[in-house]
């Protein structure tokens, strides 16, 4: 991705520097510009095709036919964009085709260089991974005594895969969620979204602050414990809907306090504008934009604690929690009132935690703007 990208970014720095035309259709700094879209848009369709799998490196011209189906809608996108922008750059359009061809061109031959360079890798064996395959008794034995019994105390066999550890097979019971350049890009993607969202909703959070001030019946901002990262707990804000009652410890949610919402938190409620204040602790590093909500570490239902009858919220504390999430754009949105809801979300926050990844989060991002604003109790 990174050797695309570059290729991408330097022959076009590098065709507008070399270009015989005068005067350029564009100028230096919209060439770059240009070549960062293309670059961005470009590796963004090679991912979500799979292409960086290494298995798409073994034979030209499989490597080869990637590259169309991610560079033909990059060029074809950065080619709206400057009709819209630039139309002076449309004058000469040799000079445009040309700079494509280049584009092209050039990782054509980045992606062969990669191909031959993966096969000396593959040659000494730097990328293999030592795994058990097949059927028989050792095989049955684990599966009997080991897995089918973990399926059934609830154990998910995607969050912990089964391993191998020098000359025993074991059974790998957590693990990192986000590895290599993962995390990195998680938290960039946090701060990313929680500035620019910040930046667009600021003066509806103002509003948000003056109504609840003239409503008066309390403060402004609802502040309560919630367990994060690694189980630390952290101080979650979000705008008041409710009259305050200092005997209220969060044990029982909201659904049965729902006499105490005042009319402007039902609006909030409603609009989601109450989560909001969330996007602080995102700033603070407490919790993410896309992760599994956090609960109240003592939150009743039923006849017993939350986190006694779904077992699996262990695992909810390997990663932040997030404003929002996979269960919320499934559902999951408002009290959790019943047992099968609780196991609801418990297998819904367990499959984002299992599949995570830049276009998940992108996914959820998007339906949770499009469609999961409104409509909350």
């Amino acid at each position: 991705m990174v050797l695309d990208g570059g290729l991408i970014v330097a022959s076009s720095i590098l065709f507008w520097a070399i270009s015989p035309v005068r005067p350029r259709p564009l100028t230096g700094l919209q060439a770059a510009t240009t070549g960062i879209v293309i670059a961005i848009l470009f590796v963004w369709g090679m991912r979500w095709a799979g292409a960086y799998r290494i298995e798409r490196y073994g034979r030209f011209w499989r490597s080869s036919a990637d590259l169309p189906r991610a560079c033909l809608p990059a060029l074809a996108a950065a080619a709206m964009i400057l009709r819209a922008f630039a139309e002076g750059a449309w004058e000469q359009p040799s000079w445009l085709e040309a700079w494509a061809v280049l584009i092209f061109g050039t990782l054509l031959v980045g992606r062969q260089v990669l191909r031959l360079t993966l096969r000396i890798v593959d040659r000494r064996a730097l990328l293999r991974r030592r795994v058990v395959v097949g059927t028989g008794p050792t095989s049955e034995e684990i599966a009997a005594d080991v897995v089918v019994p973990l399926e059934k105390t609830g154990f998910r066999p995607q969050i912990a895969p089964p391993v191998g550890f020098i000359d025993a097979p074991i059974l790998q019971v957590m693990h990192r969620p986000f590895k290599g350049s993962q995390g990195p890009i998680k938290i960039m993607e946090d701060y990313v979204v929680a500035i620019t969202a910040l930046l667009l909703v600021g003066p509806i959070m103002l509003l948000a602050a003056l109504a609840l001030r003239l409503e008066g019946n309390g403060p402004i901002l609802f502040r309560q414990a919630r367990v994060g990262f690694n189980s630390k707990p952290f101080m979650m804000y979000k705008f008041r809907t409710m009259t305050v009652d200092r005997n209220d410890d969060g044990s029982l949610g909201t659904y049965r306090n729902i006499q105490r919402i005042t009319p402007v938190g039902k609006f909030l409620r409603r609009t989601s504008i109450d989560e909001l204040p969330q996007l602080i602790n995102v700033l603070r590093g407490e919790m993410s934009v896309i992760g599994p909500r956090p609960h109240v570490a003592n939150m009743l239902v039923g006849e017993g604690g939350y986190t006694d009858i779904v077992r699996q919220y262990a695992a909810w504390h390997r990663i932040k929690p997030g404003i929002t999430g996979w269960a919320q754009i499934n559902g999951m949105r408002g009290s959790i009132d019943s047992l099968a809801k609780a196991g609801r979300g418990a297998d819904l926050d367990l499959y984002y935690i299992a599949n995570r990844s830049l276009r998940l989060d992108l996914e959820i991002l998007i339906r949770k703007v499009m469609a999961g604003l409104v409509g909350r109790v």
